[in-house]
């Protein structure tokens, strides 16, 4: 007959102490997952607000016509379309734009507040 392992007998309080431990798991890979959310909600943010930064600053650098930034909007959406797939439609690029001319000011305090202009040569914009 093959031996039986004996049966591990579960001290008092073990369960109390087994729903701590998992309690305690639990709230550490939800705040980890709070802060990722966090991080990539913040990327995206950046992101978006860059991508209508470069698309205006490309607009203003050639005092481009509206027909010519209508068309430029357009290759751009297809190109980027193609490579990374949703979301960036012509709508959703000029809605980066608007969103970059609406808080350009509000950025610039964020970046110099935060340190952010000193990643990018140390040049300080003006606020205002």
């Amino acid at each position: 007959m093959p031996h039986k392992p004996k049966k591990i007998e579960r001290r008092i309080g073990t369960r109390q102490t087994d729903a701590s431990l998992l309690s305690g798991i639990r709230e550490l890979i939800l705040e980890a997952r709070r802060t990722v959310v966090r991080g990539v909600n913040a990327a995206l943010v950046w992101t978006n607000f860059e991508i209508g930064r470069r698309i205006v600053e490309h607009e203003q650098r050639g005092k481009v016509r509206a027909e010519y930034a209508e068309e430029t909007l357009k290759v751009l959406s297809q190109k980027l379309t193609t490579e990374f797939g949703r979301g960036y439609s012509v709508d959703n690029l000029e809605r980066m734009r608007r969103f970059y001319l609406m808080y350009r000011k509000s950025a610039t305090l964020l970046r110099i507040s935060s340190g952010e202009d000193e990643k990018h040569g140390g040049r300080r914009e003006s606020a205002g």
